[in-house]
């Protein structure tokens, strides 16, 4: 009988799925929570933050067959590429936009 060598679990590619996935729930996870707050914040009551929070929600549910259907079609891969891309600069618009309420305030 003759046994197969497991290959390695550690691999470079791995930690890097790893790390960005990290990053990505830190980002989705740090938004969530305080998502209510901004809506109270711009005047908001208890039935629109409820509103706005499954509305977000029902967005990510809806958007998941099209972004499927383009994996299919275009690849996984560059799929990924752009969708991390654009999470960065998204998470980067956070801080443009705080100084430029810091400006205008």
């Amino acid at each position: 009988m003759t046994t197969h060598p497991n290959p390695p679990q550690w691999t470079g590619a791995f930690v890097r799925i790893c790390l960005v996935n990290l990053f990505i729930f830190a980002n989705v996870h740090a938004l969530l929570p305080t998502f209510p707050f901004y809506v109270a914040s711009q005047g908001g009551g208890a039935v629109a933050i409820g509103i706005a929070t499954a509305l977000f929600s029902l967005a990510s549910i809806a958007a998941r067959p099209f972004v499927g259907h383009v994996a299919d079609a275009r690849g996984r891969r560059p799929l990924l590429v752009a969708g991390t891309l654009g999470l960065a600069l998204l998470t980067a618009g956070y801080a443009v936009a705080g100084a430029l309420a810091q400006q205008q305030g």
